[in-house]
């Protein structure tokens, strides 16, 4: 059996998956920013839970889908709290100050707020920062300073993703990440734009120079609110408000693998998952996913329409759309449009707020010499839970 959940996190998304019954276990995305309590319930769940069923807290992979303070607000906790084996992250430049101008604005001076738990924003960005400069032969960055392990549990490989990369886990023997059959996964990358690279450094560059800093911590700690708006400036104007940070989301795509099946390699689409974060999908990324067809789709940027009619376009489908946002979020996420195009498609919508979160699972069994593939739905309304009857997705020889 394996299981997975679309946790009830609000504004933000917190997607976990449990393989071969928890012999493999991997987070897509941890963040929020409906309320810490959201998060921090839904983490402290999701830990009681591997507890539970494996007797410790242990994450075979997290993949972080792109810098947005709702998509990895919450790793620094599951770092904590948890031991995390591999993390997976978008590279978006060469230079540590573009990292620490995005992280500054996503935990620093979102929306020209200061962040009300002042010593946990810094343990955040300290953090993040840390698995970016982390020379371990996957970037080009020097080492800085070394991640902070005082209360870690270990220290996770770091893999900054440039280009489409795969890989698959085998069900028997769970650490042949190269393993033929077993489960697989494809992760769909598109990074920042050159231009708005080079932009920035320069921009960066300068600012640095007008104010005689060697880097944005000491401009900042030089300068106050001041530098804290011309920084906030730079990324607006560069990144259209966050935007195009938005299109250099890690998309991920998973689903069981086996091998030898004619009949299983024409339906396996029909248990594919597919993981978008706030992605655009357009360009390369389109080509690639395009004509996607998937048991599972979360619809990307919480709904918003511009994204929606991206996938549309690149004729991606699927059985079940996820929503994932905030009740009462101020971009007034999901889009009525959004909404009316799934109906339109005749899949199911689920949605995922702060008091609802989404499970399903792919079952195996025997039945008749036959495999039976099938995925269960659960859904929880404020602590109630209802399961539905088991939805048959193929019968494989």
């Amino acid at each position: 059996m394996s299981e997975f959940c679309f946790r009830a996190v609000g504004q933000g998304l917190f997607y976990t998956g449990s393989l071969y019954n928890g012999a493999f276990n991997f987070v897509y995305d941890c963040g929020s920013e409906s309320g810490e309590r959201y998060l921090n319930n839904a983490i402290d769940e999701y830990l009681s839970e591997l507890k539970e069923r494996h007797g410790k807290a242990e994450i075979d992979f997290v993949m972080i889908s792109h810098l947005h303070w709702d998509h990895f607000s919450g790793i620094h906790k599951l770092a904590r709290e948890a031991r995390i084996k591999k993390i997976y992250l978008p590279y978006i430049a060469d230079n540590p100050d573009i990292i620490k101008v995005i992280l500054f604005h996503e935990i620093f001076i979102r929306d020209g707020a200061t962040p009300k738990n002042i010593e946990w924003a810094q343990e955040v960005y300290d953090f993040m920062f840390n698995l970016y400069v982390r020379n371990n032969g996957e970037n080009e960055f020097r080492p800085e300073k070394a991640l902070q392990t005082d209360n870690l549990y270990g220290t996770p490989e770091v893999v900054l993703t440039k280009q489409h990369i795969r890989f698959s886990v085998d069900g028997f023997a769970k650490n042949d990440w190269n393993g033929v059959g077993g489960w697989v996964f494809e992760v769909f990358y598109e990074t920042a734009k050159k231009a708005d690279i080079k932009r920035l450094n320069e921009e960066c560059g300068a600012l640095l120079s007008t104010h005689g800093a060697d880097n944005i911590e000491e401009l900042v700690s030089n300068n106050g609110a001041a530098a804290l708006k011309a920084l906030a400036d730079m990324y607006k104007n560069i990144f259209k408000g966050g935007n195009k940070i938005n299109e250099t989301s890690l998309v991920l795509l998973h689903y069981p693998s086996e091998t030898g099946t004619t009949l299983y390699q024409n339906s396996r689409a029909n248990r594919k998952t597919l993981l978008t974060g706030d992605a655009l999908i357009k360009g390369d990324l389109s080509e690639k996913v395009r004509g996607t067809k998937v048991a599972v789709l979360q619809v990307p940027h919480h709904g918003s329409l511009r994204n929606w009619q991206s996938t549309s376009r690149s004729n991606i489908s699927a059985q079940t759309y996820v929503l994932n946002f905030g009740l009462g979020n101020k971009y007034k996420h999901p889009s009525y449009a959004t909404v009316e195009g799934i109906i339109e498609k005749g899949g199911k919508i689920y949605c995922v707020t702060q008091v609802q979160k989404y499970i399903y699972k792919i079952k195996d069994g025997s039945y008749f010499g036959r495999k039976k593939i099938a995925l269960t739905e659960q859904r929880n309304w404020r602590g109630t839970s209802h399961k539905s009857n088991i939805l048959t997705i193929a019968d494989v020889m």
